[in-house]
């Protein structure tokens, strides 16, 4: 019994921070956007390998490819959310909803409004693979 108690005290947890897994390279496999309105998706917008990469380094860095090119950002991950902090100070909050040792998936919602009574929201589903 005491010789189980030993290693089980021992053991190093082996388990990766969402932090930790994010550092590297990655390559996006997919971009869709989606359309809501009052909570039914009403359009769809998707694309495969498009030329954009993400690298986030250990310093809380990173280079992240949008539409426009390579965009120096700092980075952030609490529990399932990926926060990137542009150099104008504008935050982007994607929740993760995936990440293993290589695959990425996270979402941002990009606008929520009501018009004419309305709920209108859309989002934006990056793919990513290292």
């Amino acid at each position: 019994m005491l010789t189980l108690l030993i290693f089980s005290a021992c053991k190093k947890d082996k388990t990766k921070s969402n932090a930790d897994l994010l550092i590297g390279r990655w390559s996006v496999e997919k971009v869709v956007y989606r359309d809501y309105e009052n909570g039914v998706e009403v359009d769809n917008d998707e694309y495969l390998n498009p030329p954009l990469n993400w690298e986030f380094r250990g310093d809380g860095t990173a280079t992240v490819s949008f539409e426009g090119g390579d965009e120096p950002v700092k980075w952030v991950v609490d529990n399932n959310m990926l926060r990137l902090t542009r150099e104008n100070s504008y935050q982007l909050d994607f929740k993760i909803n995936t990440i293993t040792r290589n695959k990425l998936e996270v979402i941002i919602e990009t606008i929520n409004s009501v018009s004419e009574g309305v709920m209108i929201r859309q989002t934006v589903e990056f793919a990513l693979k290292r």
